[in-house]
């Protein structure tokens, strides 16, 4: 039977063909098309296999896709007609710097990633990892590659150990921060303080790890007493005005504004990602705002602001501290926007207030726990994840800002008092954290803030290195605080990503 499949083919090829096994065969299909037609398959082969896929979403048909265009180039290599179209120069140098280009640009497009927060990069910078690609890749093969092609080792590895020490002086040296800064703001209208003098603190490096540093400062110069005396008068006078650079809302304006019910804090951003986002809650949700908003970066599809001064953001809750204010309606107004909305994470963050922190008698009728379950199971229905923030430690009878710059007037600087007792934070908010520990919800991470500042004896209102105040003029925490709320979203939305609840 082999023979006369060898005898079968043999008839169906000229005299001066070359011989082939029939295992060939199937492969051969570069060979009886057209030259031009193999070219053309080449090119498409080459295109498909570019940069240009990374402008194109990632799925199942794109990576059948490439792996079809490898394999068609690959087989294609066998037309003589389709070798000559590779031996052109442009294409010969991309072979020889393909091993460096292959190890140099998934760095390039991880570090992209990584600055911008964003999965997809835009079409601009991708534009940029290719060519930054290319010149990394020809650098590496003239200098790295070539060097151990000619055996030179010693160049070599000089060239590897300047390499190596400078990463190490690059990721060890301290960089500047800005404590304060607004995304798109002007910039005379909006504080900017900056550390270049005195480094990065401890805080700024690894606020994780705060809390086990000692609260009280190691020294107090007049240096430090000057610059943080002009860090904390801004922290007093600055407060985001995210509505200044929102764009129109119109699911604001449909369960809000057209039916007259006030809302104080709100915004809404658009950009160019696949994810929406709800932020709900009193002012403490709006401080935590732009925080929030860099930590997701360009992942965002859309982003929303949902706030009232004072309101517990529970259907049901009250804000006594100012009888005045009726939050039922702006409570109604915003689940039922978010159930039209649909986010897939919902931010939660208040402080809480009487009745919802009160003590508790009986679990099962407390009427604060049904109004928080309650609410949480309707937006369950609607998004796919919840971010529930637990309080944070505060204290509305002592704003601590001006409490810590009044310890700067004394001739012999102490600031031992300046703390909060843990066991009074605790006592006020013990209640509140039964109530949502007892909450069923299986779409919920729970972030427990008030861990980066409190150990179980005090909680820290100030960064001993540098005297800079964690507060504003009152209870809320200013935007050198939120450089590390930034890093805690940071972390839950990545995790979330790597578990499959988003992306």
């Amino acid at each position: 039977m082999r023979r006369l499949d060898q005898r079968s083919f043999g008839q169906q090829v000229e005299k001066n063909d070359p011989v082939v096994h029939p295992k060939t065969k199937p492969f051969l299909f570069c060979s009886v098309l057209p030259a031009m037609a193999c070219k053309m398959v080449t090119i498409i082969a080459i295109f498909l296999l570019s940069p240009v896929i990374l402008f194109i979403p990632n799925n199942e048909l794109l990576c059948r896709l490439t792996v079809t265009a490898a394999a068609t180039l690959i087989v294609a290599r066998i037309s003589p007609s389709v070798n000559d179209f590779f031996i052109s120069r442009t294409l010969l140098f991309i072979g020889d710097i393909s091993y460096s280009l292959y190890l140099a640009h998934w760095p390039i497009i991880v570090f992209f990633r990584y600055i911008y927060h964003a999965n997809q990069l835009l079409f601009t910078d991708s534009l940029i990892v290719a060519q930054l690609s290319f010149l990394l890749a020809y650098l590496s093969f003239r200098t790295i590659e070539k060097c151990f092609i000619r055996e030179n080792f010693a160049k070599a590895l000089v060239l590897i150990s300047l390499l190596f020490l400078s990463s190490i002086i690059l990721m060890n040296y301290p960089n500047d921060s800005f404590v304060l800064s607004e995304q798109q703001a002007n910039p005379s209208n909006v504080i900017e303080v900056m550390s270049k003098s005195l480094g990065r603190t401890s805080f700024e490096r690894n606020c994780f790890a705060f809390r086990y540093q000692d609260y009280r400062p190691k020294m107090v110069t007049s240096s430090m007493l000057q610059k943080a005396q002009v860090a904390n008068e801004r922290f007093l006078l600055y407060w985001p005005n995210h509505e200044r650079y929102s764009s129109p809302d119109p699911l604001v304006d449909k369960h809000f504004k057209s039916k007259g019910i006030t809302i104080w804090l709100t915004a809404y951003h658009k950009n160019s990602g696949n994810l929406s986002v709800a932020v709900f809650g009193n002012s403490f949700a709006h401080r935590s705002f732009r925080a929030i908003v860099e930590a997701f970066g360009q992942r965002v599809k859309e982003i929303r602001l949902i706030a009232n001064p004072g309101c517990p953001p529970f259907i049901g809750s009250v804000f006594t501290e100012n009888p005045g204010d009726d939050c039922g309606p702006f409570l109604n107004a915003s689940v039922e926007l978010i159930e039209e909305m649909k986010p897939d994470i919902t931010f939660i963050i208040f402080r809480p207030s009487p009745p919802i922190n009160s003590p508790i008698v009986d679990l099962s009728k407390d009427d604060q726990y049904s109004n928080i379950q309650h609410t949480i199971d309707r937006i369950s229905a609607v998004t796919k994840r919840i971010i529930l923030e637990y309080p944070l430690p505060v204290s509305i009878r002592r704003p601590y800002t001006p409490f810590l710059m009044e310890h700067f007037r004394d001739a012999n600087v102490s600031l031992d008092d300046v703390k909060i007792d843990y066991s009074a934070f605790w006592n006020e908010m013990k209640h509140i954290f039964k109530r949502l520990d007892n909450v069923k919800c299986t779409k919920c991470d729970r972030i427990y803030t008030h861990k980066l500042f409190c150990d179980f004896k005090i909680c820290r209102v100030f960064d001993p290195e540098n005297l800079y105040s964690f507060f504003d003029k009152d209870t809320h925490y200013n935007d050198y605080a939120m450089k590390c709320f930034e890093k805690v979203y940071s972390e839950i939305i990545h995790e979330n990503y790597a578990n499959g609840v988003i992306g």
